[in-house]
């Protein structure tokens, strides 16, 4: 079984235990997500839980990656431009792999700031970690190797920039 459905089955088990007498308690006053239905400690035990889990596993699985290839880089490598260019790319993917996995404290930490902020400040603030924690970690690598390569650099920066009309020669080489 894959573990994101073992995941769902516990939350539907973890729902299961709620007593559906005080549905006063299912209404969703704070954040609207489908976390807020898990009420109760069981549900909130969980979660940290698992976020916990999911969080060390991820970053376990990502630096030792990051170790692993990078030895076999240095091995393979005799030239010391090509292992820098190497560790570089590596070091955009690491990025790239931390911002994706503070995905996984998305949902806690929109939970967390809805118990302080106001309703509109929490869209707002919903909307901008959506942004740069869900879509952002996502696009990074295409983009950064979209402005790196010469062919497509004016066009991708024609588009990043609202299609305003920028001559090439603006742009370093």
């Amino acid at each position: 079984m894959e573990a994101g459905l073992l995941n769902i089955l516990a939350r539907v088990i973890l729902m299961l235990d709620f007593l559906f007498e005080d549905l006063e308690s299912l209404q969703m006053k704070d954040f609207c997500s489908e976390v807020s239905l898990f009420v109760g400690p069981k549900s909130d035990d969980y979660d940290n839980v698992y976020t916990c889990v999911l969080f060390v596993s991820a970053s376990v699985a990502i630096i030792s990656s990051y170790i692993r290839v990078m030895i076999a880089a240095r091995s393979a490598s005799t030239d010391k431009a090509s292992a820098r260019k190497a560790r570089n790319t590596l070091l955009l993917h690491l990025v790239q792999l931390g911002l994706s996995l503070s995905a996984t404290i998305h949902n806690p930490l929109l939970i967390a700031i809805s118990k302080t902020a106001m309703r509109i400040v929490l869209v707002r603030i919903q909307s901008v970690f959506y942004v740069f924690i869900i879509i952002l970690p996502r696009c990074l690598s295409a983009l950064i190797y979209g402005i790196r390569d010469h062919t497509i650099r004016c066009v991708l920066v024609y588009h990043l920039c609202c299609r305003l009309k920028l001559l090439s020669s603006d742009w370093p080489s």
